[in-house]
């Protein structure tokens, strides 16, 4: 393909380079420009060679191989030699181009999964998974964790809750200041063990993120109606979710959270930080605009799932109870609560699952009758 100097390079489009599935939806959208970084065999940027490319042809990475992408890459004549170079696409919110709008971004259409064949479509939830992961992974893994019931028959979410469309969002690519490379996040943070570590780094991710997902919601709403979606995610998609929940939230089904925090972007938009939950989460709360109004009266009653495993690894337990807290200070959300001995950085099984079942199907969620 050809840069903005008009010099042919090669551009390898590895299996899990999401950036490409997000930023580039489809072809002839020559007027992109995204910065690409050149990297090792072990995945490592190399120092000096990120370039902006104009774009002249694009390649959706659909989730193939990476020979397949490349013999597609070659059939459209992006690729010049049969040994492309190794790139890793790059893009920094903070420095996008005025012509990309958000939604490029995130161009990649969610990850779908049910309603089950013969089953009414009734709820939407839609989830966010964690950092350096993807849709598909996550749906995989959470479709392959089980409940208790019923014995001796099919009991993932899917079988339990088949009038529901899962809806799963991709992360943009974006750059890991702590790590020196692109990964897969909603917004980059440098310790999820030690929030206070350089909370800059949150804010222009996080505000884009929630801003560009925003979307989603409305096209949900639009099929079975905002009383009906749920938004939720596993740490830091999760952390995304609550800060989308507060712009944008008013009126959905509930919040389903696990392994997470508490996120914080600029007081500009919305702030969260749970030493200062007195001043943001007040009984009695002074509307001072629009904005702001939104926030406050999309939380009534609203219900909140949360779980955590005390032997989580990666986000640790403390964080999660920082979170609950925070939530349960407004006084305007039902938190259920829920803390498990182990399970890891994930969903505990079987209880864990149980509970969220159970929490979905109070909510008001069509679950089979011989479940919970």
């Amino acid at each position: 393909m050809e840069n903005d100097r008009g010099e042919i390079v090669d551009l390898y489009v590895p299996r899990k380079c999401s950036a490409t599935n997000r930023i580039i939806k489809a072809k002839d959208h020559a007027s992109v420009q995204i910065s690409i970084a050149k990297v090792d065999e072990n995945g490592r940027a190399v120092q000096g060679e990120n370039h902006v490319y104009a774009l002249s042809g694009f390649v959706r990475a659909m989730g193939e191989s990476d020979d397949a992408m490349n013999r597609l890459a070659q059939r459209d004549g992006l690729l010049k030699s049969k040994k492309p170079l190794r790139f890793r696409i790059l893009f920094d919110p903070r420095a996008a181009p005025a012509n990309i709008d958000n939604h490029q971004i995130m161009a990649l259409r969610p990850y779908l999964v049910g309603p089950a064949p013969h089953h009414q479509h009734t709820h939407t939830i839609i989830l966010l998974h964690g950092r350096d992961s993807v849709a598909d992974e996550f749906a995989t893994e959470l479709f392959e964790s089980e409940a208790s019931v019923p014995a001796g028959r099919p009991r993932t979410l899917i079988d339990l809750l088949p009038t529901v469309r899962w809806v799963f969002p991709f992360a943009p690519m974006l750059p890991s200041a702590r790590f020196g490379v692109p990964i897969s996040q909603w917004f980059d943070i440098w310790s999820v063990q030690e929030l206070s570590d350089q909370r800059e780094l949150q804010q222009p991710g996080l505000r884009l993120s929630t801003e560009t997902f925003m979307h989603v919601i409305t096209e949900e709403e639009d099929i079975v109606g905002r009383e009906n979606v749920f938004l939720g995610g596993i740490s830091q998609g999760f952390a995304t979710a609550v800060a989308a929940f507060f712009i944008g939230g008013e009126g959905l089904a509930g919040l389903i959270g696990m392994s997470s925090w508490m996120p914080e972007i600029e007081p500009a938009t919305i702030t969260f930080a749970p030493e200062r939950i007195p001043v943001l989460f007040p009984s009695e709360p002074e509307v001072e605009g629009p904005e702001v109004e939104t926030g406050i009266r999309s939380t009534r009653k609203t219900p909140v799932f949360l779980a955590h495993n005390a032997d989580d690894d990666v986000v640790p337990l403390r964080n999660g109870v920082m979170i609950r807290d925070a939530l349960r200070a407004r006084g305007d959300l039902d938190v259920e609560w829920h803390e498990y001995g182990d399970g890891g950085h994930w969903f505990n099984e079987p209880q864990g699952m149980d509970d969220l079942v159970g929490f979905l199907k109070i909510a008001g969620v069509p679950c089979q009758p011989q479940s919970l």
